[in-house]
């Protein structure tokens, strides 16, 4: 007769919980890198239109016409600064939230662009992308941002179901493991 011992279990569950562990927590950091990177497309077309719009034509951005509140709209908002990253234009109806820290700037002198997570406020996340208007005597910047809101539901989703399939390929094994004495005791 076949028997399991709880010294022999552990050493056999302990491998497959930590692949368990690892798969599971891969599959959720690149599902959520994804997603989370994928919330940047609208806004760096805009940004790096826009930009080159005002570097060819010197005209305003086509983008800047309709009032956005960034506090409740789910719309792509811009923000024209200039080289003191004082607000020139935008759509944003709440300028007061939108000061962008200096430091962002120099970063971009040396990239061209940046794309960041912007917290302005707790709790307001915006995924913001930011472009150097090219072959501009002075120096001005194209910001694009939109809410996090959704993308932030969907990767807490993600979380939920990776949490769900650990559990499921943690108590499939353990019952795998205890299930194999019976296993081999009937068919050896």
């Amino acid at each position: 007769m076949f028997s399991i011992k709880p010294v022999s279990l552990f050493y056999h569950y302990i491998p497959l919980v930590l692949i368990a562990t690892i798969t599971c927590g891969l599959v959720y950091v690149t599902a959520q890198q994804i997603v989370r990177q994928g919330a940047n497309d609208p806004q760096i077309q805009i940004a790096e239109d826009d930009a080159s719009d005002l570097a060819t034509a010197g005209q305003s951005t086509p983008h800047l016409v309709q009032s956005i509140n960034p506090i409740h709209s789910l719309q792509p908002f811009v923000i024209l600064y200039d080289q003191n990253g004082n607000i020139l234009s935008t759509n944003a109806t709440d300028t007061n939230l939108l000061q962008m820290p200096k430091s962002i700037f120099s970063n971009i002198e040396s990239r061209g662009e940046d794309r960041f997570t912007w917290e302005p406020q707790d709790g307001l996340r915006f995924a913001a992308v930011i472009v150097r208007v090219p072959s501009k005597s002075t120096k001005e910047y194209v910001l694009v941002a939109r809410s996090l809101r959704e993308v932030e539901m969907r990767e807490n989703d993600l979380l939920v179901y990776a949490c769900l399939a650990w559990i499921a390929m943690l108590t499939t094994t353990l019952i795998a493991l205890l299930l194999k004495p019976l296993f081999l005791e009937k068919y050896l």
